[in-house]
């Protein structure tokens, strides 16, 4: 009945360590032997899927930063993307750098940010993260040079703040904006171009892979999982999904760190994947 299958990274296909279960890669294999296409749907970026090289080894796409990207990881280049206009990229850029906070710019192959806040992440609530920054990211000194290079190519900009208060003032600062603005991580504010959602990444791969949304099984746990898992035809909420994620899917699974997304695609493909 299901063609196609996409799983949210953080929260949902990655324990709370940031591992994938090796059982999940299997089944993975297994899916994509029996024709069914599966595809990450994430806020990250493509240089940030460095360390999950062994799930894109066994699917096709990926629908990445919100949305704003459907990237092919076999061939290793867009399908489709949505640049945040120039302008607007210097006003969130500008915002950030006033209230002291970690800006990172996103495109559609890079992931950009200033080697002295990758020494600071957990003054940022991102610590967890430290690792993979320092490995995947290119290093700027001044972020509007950026934006003179790559401005065409800039999908996504996330600034992470040292309070809720910071945050708070960022959020409100960027209201005026045509953006779409989403709180993210504990002190994390994600930006895209206005009307931008993982929903419309799955409407731009869906056309490309001529599939409909009917047959389309989603697993989520976030806000920025919302509109896609309520356009699908089979909406999964994991266990530890925000209230309202649960509230809106067709069905609540395990937990991430009881590999919930194992159990799903058991009871929709085979329980002996």
């Amino acid at each position: 009945m299901y063609k196609l299958l996409t799983l949210d990274l953080d929260g949902t296909t990655l324990d709370s360590q940031k591992k994938i279960p090796p059982e999940t890669i299997e089944a993975l294999k297994k899916l994509r032997s029996m024709k069914v296409e599966a595809a990450i749907a994430s806020g990250r970026g493509v240089a940030e899927l460095i360390d999950y090289r062994e799930m894109t080894d066994e699917i096709r796409f990926a629908i990445l930063l919100s949305g704003a990207l459907v990237y092919n990881c076999q061939e290793l280049k867009p399908v489709a993307y949505r640049a945040i206009d120039p302008k607007l990229q210097r006003e969130i850029i500008q915002a950030g750098i006033d209230e002291n906070a970690m800006v990172q710019l996103l495109t559609t192959g890079k992931s950009i940010c200033r080697q002295i806040d990758i020494d600071h992440m957990d003054d940022f609530a991102m610590g967890i993260y430290h690792s993979m920054y320092e490995r995947v990211c290119e290093r700027c000194e001044n972020f509007f040079d950026v934006v003179d290079k790559y401005s065409d190519e800039i999908c996504k900009i996330n600034i992470y703040h040292r309070s809720i208060k910071s945050c708070d003032v960022t959020q409100a600062r960027l209201k005026k904006f045509p953006l779409e603005v989403v709180r993210a991580e504990e002190l994390g504010l994600e930006m895209n171009s206005l009307g931008i959602s993982k929903a419309v990444g799955l409407r731009d791969l869906c056309e490309h892979l001529k599939i409909d949304l009917s047959e389309v099984i989603s697993i989520g746990d976030a806000y920025n999982d919302l509109e896609l898992l309520k356009i699908v035809g089979r909406s999964v909420a994991m266990g530890n999904a925000e209230d309202q994620v649960k509230k809106i899917a067709d069905e609540i699974t395990l937990t991430n760190d009881e590999n919930g997304v194992l159990a799903t695609i058991r009871k929709y493909f085979g329980g002996d994947l």
